[in-house]
């Protein structure tokens, strides 16, 4: 969980991991339980601003994200900081 922007998202979030072939479970329980949360999924291709933008498949309202960071982080200009708790 971050409590702040991070990386490209605009907003504190939660992040979290799941195979592929959880998909078809995860995602429908996250549609109906989200309570108003906006909620982006999105493949780990190796290309995060593809995976960030054309690859994404939003639940709830479509946040602008900072794709220009990932552009930077895939040029190793930019980085996404160590997480507070460690």
């Amino acid at each position: 969980m971050w409590d702040q922007a991070v990386g490209p998202h605009p907003l504190p979030m939660y992040q979290v991991a799941f195979a592929p072939a959880q998909f078809a479970e995860l995602v429908p329980y996250l549609m109906l339980a989200r309570e108003g949360l906006t909620i982006l999924v999105h493949p780990e291709t190796s290309d995060d601003v593809a995976d960030h933008s054309s690859h994404a498949l939003w639940l709830g309202a479509v946040l602008p994200l900072d794709l220009e960071f990932l552009r930077k982080f895939a040029r190793g200009e930019a980085a996404i900081p160590a997480h507070p708790s460690g």
